[in-house]
């Protein structure tokens, strides 16, 4: 066994984390599998719906495919709500151990 205390003294800094995913990772190449057009046309609709005056343009604005793609993530990963907006947001130390590939979202 060999033991390194080298850096055990500085104080953890922020730093950024570039993850690389190929054209082979099996959510990319879902992503670009999908047919996302036909997918908003259908939950447009039903979002136009959720507001309970009809003033769905008013607040802000719902990026409609970045939503579809975080149920399909929770669905797929098995993942609550804060896991999937931890993920999107950026916090891969966080719940890293949740999501079965290793594979952090970052957007």
């Amino acid at each position: 066994m060999s033991i390194d205390m080298s850096g055990s003294a500085t104080p953890v800094a922020p730093a950024a984390v570039s993850i690389l995913v190929t054209n082979e990772h099996p959510l990319l190449r879902l992503a670009n599998a999908l047919p996302w057009a036909l997918l908003i046309d259908l939950v447009v609709e039903d979002l136009k719906k959720t507001t309970t005056k009809g003033f769905w343009w008013r607040g802000r604005k719902i990026f409609v495919r970045v939503h579809l793609a975080a149920y399909l993530i929770a669905k797929l990963y098995n993942l609550t709500d804060r896991q999937v907006e931890y993920g999107i947001r950026g916090a891969p130390q966080a719940h890293r151990e949740d999501i079965q590939d290793g594979l952090t979202l970052c957007a």
